[in-house]
Order: C-alpha cells, then sequence, then structure tokens
C-alpha cells in the first residue's frame, strides 16, 4: 500500500489540483510521441519507479503468479489510471510513461516470479 501511495504522490495524483479547465481550455498537453526526447533520465525513472509495484503486485495478487500477462496487465492498467487523472491536474501526459511504468512494473513481476522460484541451497553441516 505505501507503494501505491508513494507513486500517486510522485505522479501528483495525491495533493494534485483537480480540475477540468486544461480540458474544457484545451490546454491539456498529451504527447503520442514515443521516446521523443531519447531515452532520458525520467524515462529511466519512470521504469525503476515501478519495479517495486510490479515486485509487490506479484505477491498480493496470488493469481497473477501462473499467467505472465497479468504482470503486464496490472502495470498498464494502473498507470493508464494516473496519466487519465494527471490531464484533470494540468500536468504533462505522455505515451512514454505508460509505457515505460507497464516495462517497470513487468520487471518487478518477473523478479518477483523468479526470485519465488529460487529455493536456497541447503547447508551442509560438518
Amino acid at each position: 500500500m505505501a507503494i501505491v501511495l508513494s507513486i500517486l504522490s510522485i505522479t501528483g495524483i495525491l495533493g494534485g489540483q483537480f480540475g477540468t479547465t486544461s480540458l474544457i481550455e484545451g490546454t491539456a498537453v498529451i504527447s503520442f510521441d514515443f521516446l521523443a526526447e531519447g531515452l532520458s533520465t525520467a524515462t529511466i525513472l519512470n521504469i525503476i519507479l515501478f519495479i517495486p509495484f510490479g515486485f509487490l503486485s506479484a505477491i498480493v495478487f496470488k493469481r497473477s503468479q501462473t499467467k505472465w500477462i497479468y504482470g503486464i496487465l496490472i502495470g498498464l492498467l494502473f498507470t493508464s489510471l494516473i496519466e487519465f487523472l494527471q490531464t484533470f491536474t494540468g500536468r504533462f501526459v505522455q505515451i512514454d510513461d505508460i509505457i515505460m511504468n507497464t516495462l517497470g512494473t513487468y520487471l518487478g513481476y518477473t523478479l518477483c516470479i523468479y526470485g519465488l522460484k529460487f529455493k536456497p541451497l541447503k547447508r551442509i553441516t560438518d
């Protein structure tokens, strides 16, 4: 839960000034250009931000451990909701954010799944 709250805070959803002014006035900025700025620091941080979310979502949603598509869908739905809500806060919305956040979720999910399969070696005592 702390991960979700942290993400919502960092993305401006918690504590943001919501309104429809940017949508009504047409000043909402939505970019569909994929990696227009290249592989920037912000892009990499978007991936890193969602790795813990993916890791913990694989633990919380047990059913997601059986099919990898759930790891992608959880990230895609959550980040799409965040980007949609950001249109009401006047923040810049990018398709890059959705893709990179989903990638980060999937990386975290994959790390968790492989971690759950890992069994520590038994210690041999003399």
